[in-house]
């Protein structure tokens, strides 16, 4: 089908949209429906902030009573640097599927992606993607029934990359025409300067 896209992306980063940033990296989940007219980052968290057309505000649920999570993001300990971050996720049946959807002759799967993390001071599940958060697009288009997260694997070992969507920069033109831009300084992590392995066994410690 064209133009179909719908994933789990997320992880740690900096996004243009968050309204207390910090200098070191949030964690956000970043389920995203169908072709982002959606997308959930965690509890409460969806495209913009008017719940009145939520765009996936209700697509995730706390499970956990240990971590409670910030619309802005999961927040790490100021300075980090270097230390390994565990995540990952597991479809667990937290649910029970459904042959119909919000009315329509539609199912919906009882595969409910759900964020482990492995770090310093917290291990285990902390909240996951409601089954509805993938169907509701095909509530208004029953072909893309069954096609969703809700009922689909996953690849395994899927890699996840830090995220930086924008870094400002202040432009001019000199007397021959000439456009200089300077960026702001950005440092990176001394994980970033890891080897690929290693970066891989910090970030996906329970990928599928």
């Amino acid at each position: 089908m064209k133009d179909f896209y719908t994933d789990i992306e997320g992880g740690l980063g900096w996004w243009n949209d968050t309204e207390y940033a910090t200098e070191t990296l949030k964690f956000i989940m970043g389920g995203v429906q169908l072709n982002f007219v959606g997308w959930a980052n965690g509890p409460g968290a969806g495209q913009g902030r008017d719940w009145s057309d939520p765009k996936g505000q209700y697509g995730i649920a706390q499970l956990s009573p240990w971590i409670l999570w910030p619309p802005d993001g999961l927040n790490l300990k100021q300075g980090t640097c270097g230390e390994l971050f565990g995540s990952g996720y597991l479809p667990l049946p937290l649910t029970e599927p459904k042959s119909s959807t919000a009315g329509k002759n539609v199912p919906t799967g009882n595969q409910c992606w759900t964020l482990f993390l492995n770090t310093g001071n917290f291990k285990g599940p902390v909240a996951f993607f409601t089954s509805y958060f993938w169907t509701r697009a095909s509530v208004d288009d029953p072909r893309l029934g069954g096609l969703f997260l809700d009922q689909r694997p996953s690849t395994a070992n899927k890699p996840f990359q830090m995220e930086t969507q924008h870094i400002r920069s202040a432009e001019a033109t000199d007397s021959k025409g000439q456009i200089y831009a300077r960026i702001a300084t950005t440092q990176y992590p001394i994980w970033m300067r890891m080897s690929p392995i290693r970066q891989l066994c910090g970030f996906a410690v329970m990928q599928l």
